[in-house]
């Protein structure tokens, strides 16, 4: 029988491992509004466009929901559904935002090379 992470004893659960998955949780829910955030507006980084930056923050995601299936069986606890949601769409690696700082120094930087 599946245990829920947030009803089981501490003795059995372990503080650390509770906190892990937390954490997990926090960082894949952040790591999404990044992502959206960098298709709408771009990122800051001016040396990279901004689809690889995108697609850095959608492989931060995906990494964290391993992570989280892997703590969440080792325990037989469910799994939450953050850990099982479809991660960001992949984008074209020169993908640029409208507008966005990185897309203006990128194209400066192609310019001058």
């Amino acid at each position: 029988m599946r245990r829920s992470i947030f009803n089981v004893d501490e003795e059995v659960a372990g503080t650390r491992d509770r906190k892990r998955i937390e954490t997990l949780i926090e960082q894949i829910r952040k790591a999404r509004k990044d992502h959206e955030t960098i298709l709408k507006k771009g990122a800051d980084d001016p040396g990279w466009p901004d689809g690889v930056n995108a697609n850095l923050v959608r492989n931060h995601v995906i990494y964290c929901q391993n992570k989280l299936r892997e703590l969440c069986e080792t325990h037989g606890w469910d799994v939450p559904p953050e850990a099982t949601e479809e991660p960001p769409a992949q984008v074209s690696s020169q993908f640029m935002a409208p507008g966005s700082k990185s897309a203006t120094n990128y194209v400066f930087l192609e310019e001058v090379a």
